[in-house]
């Protein structure tokens, strides 16, 4: 952190760790306190398109107006709907003393985690779990999200792995006074309208202009910047328009790739030429090829402390931070990303399909389907089989899942199956699960017609992304991902859903909005080098250090009230004994799966956090 601020005032205390990003930070001082209002902020932001904000506002334009400054002046101006006028990434808390209530709020997408625990006589509100659980109860575990995870079962986006820690939903804010806590939701993609009739151009001119605006927004920071850079089309749209602007400041784009050893590398998997050919065009590109350490490792990824509790057992980690720890010791403070352009910039590819089935619309269905016949090289009648076989997969997982749940026992076999033991399973209410699962807002991640835009969204409206705040190398990094930019996202779900596979090419948006910016080498091609090796290689790469780490766990550690090791090291030692052609089965998956919780539910500083 750059600076570490502590504030008491009447019936409130903060206490805040600040890492400046944004030109909005430079000079912020927090937690804030302005007495004229009685009101205190502390702030974990990052406001984009300031300049809107401060026209919206009326205020001052030639003042340098900090993020918490600009926060405070909303909540006056709006009350609690004002995060709906504010743009980029945040969560922050503000106790206003005249009013004698506590407002807080998240991003639409999520990008800023905020949790909460109500307590006997106040609240207690935090950006990780650490902070706020209660003390004396930091080594619980909340054991219906356990269940949930290991069942694989949705989450309601509030819940937490620590009992009576609940998080604050992207696109919600929260209002607690002594009349209790209120928690409402001002943002969401089913209120979206759709776009009005336009060409391929100007949808395309549409993506562009909201494309170049979120990257530059985010050039905007005084701090080195830096990125992933892949040879996909993501990180090259986003490289193509951030160098030369940085270029022209006299700025270097520092970039990483991941390259693989010997035995993972292949033609499809190198992407080392991609990349030259980038920094070649781009001026001011400054690329580095980097290989992960070995052996490549897995973890799960849905454990919501991950990020803060290393896990030394493991060598190599997560590639990811690997790649940002690189960037970190380059002096990069802001790394560019990417991620999501799989979830906006595609969509599922065969979904346009079925929404406009549902919704009876056959004109608009069979030039659909056309177009993917010339764009895939695909017959109707195949693209109707597949149809029928995801709406019988998911209607066949749905049914089964609710069928365990509503029984205890049935439920209580599949938790053994996923090597958990009757210790707790015993313990677990069917009913709990129930509402777990089916839960109106969990229930929509099943498929259901209201839901549609909705599941297009990234993985972090379901799942916290844990990696967004990562402090490897010199200094810790912020990322920052122009394709989450909410003007763009709007956009983007608001548009027709066949203009992502037109002219003849998927993702089209994004393919045509870079023409003309983006080489036709990376804009055009079909098929990107594999930036993993596939999943059989991870595990039989990831099986020795995880059967390491889990043998030098004592017996009474707490990962052994939960999980049954002898079943668990079994199943990843039968790893070992298969031939390395033959597909590894589902179960050694599993088995590895559960291996990074029972790493988690026993490491020690979970405990000291």
């Amino acid at each position: 952190a750059d600076e570490a601020r502590s504030l008491v005032r009447s019936h409130a205390a903060f206490h805040q760790r600040t890492f400046r990003v944004g030109p909005g930070s430079v000079g912020d001082t927090l937690p804030r306190h302005d007495d004229a209002h009685g009101l205190t902020i502390a702030a974990d932001a990052w406001l984009l398109y300031r300049d809107d904000l401060v026209r919206r506002l009326a205020l001052d334009r030639a003042r340098a107006w900090t993020d918490s400054e600009l926060i405070l002046q909303a909540y006056r101006r709006w009350g609690t709907d004002c995060p709906r006028h504010l743009e980029g990434t945040f969560a922050f808390v503000i106790w206003d003393e005249r009013a004698r209530r506590v407002v807080a709020a998240r991003d639409a997408m999520g990008l800023r985690p905020l949790l909460y625990r109500p307590t006997a006589d106040g609240l207690v509100l935090g950006s990780t779990v650490p902070a706020v659980v209660e003390p004396g109860r930091e080594h619980e575990v909340n054991e219906r999200y356990l269940a949930s995870q290991l069942l694989r079962v949705p989450l309601p986006m509030d819940e937490t792995s620590s009992p009576g820690v609940r998080r604050l939903p992207p696109g919600h804010w929260l209002s607690a006074s002594a009349d209790g806590v209120v928690v409402e939701r001002y943002w969401s993609p089913e209120a979206l309208s759709p776009l009005a009739p336009a060409g391929d151009e100007a949808y395309a001119e549409g993506v562009r202009d909201r494309l170049r605006d979120a990257v530059q927004q985010r050039c905007l920071t005084p701090y080195g910047v830096g990125a992933t850079l892949s040879g996909g089309i993501d990180s090259g749209a986003i490289a193509a328009i951030a160098a030369p602007h940085l270029h022209e400041q006299g700025r270097p784009y520092k970039t990483v790739t991941s390259l693989f050893s010997a035995d993972y590398d292949g033609p499809s998997r190198d992407e080392r030429a991609v990349v030259e050919s980038l920094g070649a065009r781009f001026p001011g590109l400054d690329p580095e090829f980097v290989r992960p350490g070995e052996p490549f490792q897995y973890v799960p990824d849905q454990i919501d402390e991950l990020a803060l509790v290393p896990i030394p057992q493991i060598p190599g980690g997560r590639l990811h931070q690997r790649l940002l720890g690189s960037l970190g010791r380059r002096d990069v403070r802001v790394a560019f990303s990417g991620w999501s352009g799989d979830y906006l910039a595609s969509r599922n590819t065969l979904q346009p399909l079925f929404d406009l089935a549902r919704h009876g619309r056959v004109i608009r269905l069979a030039q659909t389907v056309r177009a993917h016949q010339r764009t895939r090289g695909v017959t109707a009648r195949s693209l109707v089989r597949r149809w029928m076989a995801w709406e019988t997969a998911r209607l066949a997982h749905t049914a089964p899942l609710a069928r365990s749940i509503t029984s205890r026992r049935a439920l209580r076999e599949q938790l053994r199956t996923t090597f958990g033991t009757s210790s707790w399973i015993d313990r677990i209410r069917a009913e709990d699960l129930w509402g777990v699962a089916f839960r109106e807002d969990a229930a929509a991640r099943f498929g259901s017609v209201g839901a549609q835009a909705a599941s297009q969204l990234p993985a972090s409206m379901a799942y916290p992304r844990p990696d967004a705040f990562i402090g490897l190398g010199r200094q810790p990094l912020q990322e920052a991902l122009p394709l989450c930019d909410l003007r763009l996202v709007e956009y983007l779900l608001r548009m027709p859903a066949d203009q992502f596979i037109a002219g003849g090419h998927l993702r089209s948006p994004l393919r045509r909005a870079v023409a003309g910016i983006l080489p036709d080498r990376v804009r055009l091609q079909q098929r990107k080098g594999r930036v993993i090796p596939d999943r059989d290689q991870v595990l039989r790469r990831a099986v020795p250090g995880v059967l390491s780490a889990l043998d030098a766990l004592p017996a009474s550690a707490p990962a052994w009230d939960y999980l049954d090791r002898a079943q668990l090291l079994d199943a990843l030692r039968a790893v070992g004994t298969q031939e390395a052609a033959s597909s590894i089965p589902l179960r050694s998956w599993q088995a590895l799966h559960c291996s990074g919780f029972a790493l988690w539910l026993s490491h020690p500083d979970r405990r000291a956090l």
